[in-house]
């Protein structure tokens, strides 16, 4: 007689997970708007992508649209390293996996992400 616990069983994760883990995607996202803003240093890059990569930075400190904000600053990285080439390129693809864990992970319940989509309790 087999029995079936898959229907039972509770993740693992949460979607907006708080305490250590929600603290270390906050950290995640500061690196990953720090990284993006070092790599978008004026005078290497056109005005129109330190604009561009100056609002991605600060939604990602905020949560906002991360996952979405998250895969925008791959595309970002993805076009500085073909600009930029050589050593720099590499940098902005170690770069570029860092924002790729922010991307798969989400912002964590520390940011404005939780508060719009988190869970809701519907009472009839």
């Amino acid at each position: 007689m087999r029995t079936h616990y898959a229907a039972t069983m509770q993740p693992f994760f949460s979607m907006f997970p708080a305490g250590r883990a929600g603290a270390g995607l906050v950290l995640l996202r500061v690196a990953c708007a720090a990284q993006l803003a070092v790599a978008m240093f004026p005078g290497q890059s056109p005005t129109w992508l330190i604009v561009v990569g100056a609002i991605a930075a600060a939604l990602l400190i905020l949560g906002v649209l991360t996952q979405s904000v998250a895969i925008g600053c791959l595309a970002l990285l993805a076009w500085e390293m073909l600009f930029l080439g050589g050593t720099l390129g590499v940098v902005g693809g170690i770069q570029g996996l860092d924002v790729l864990a922010l991307a798969l992970l989400g912002p964590g319940a520390y940011s404005i992400d939780a508060r719009l989509f988190g869970r809701r309790v519907i009472h009839f």
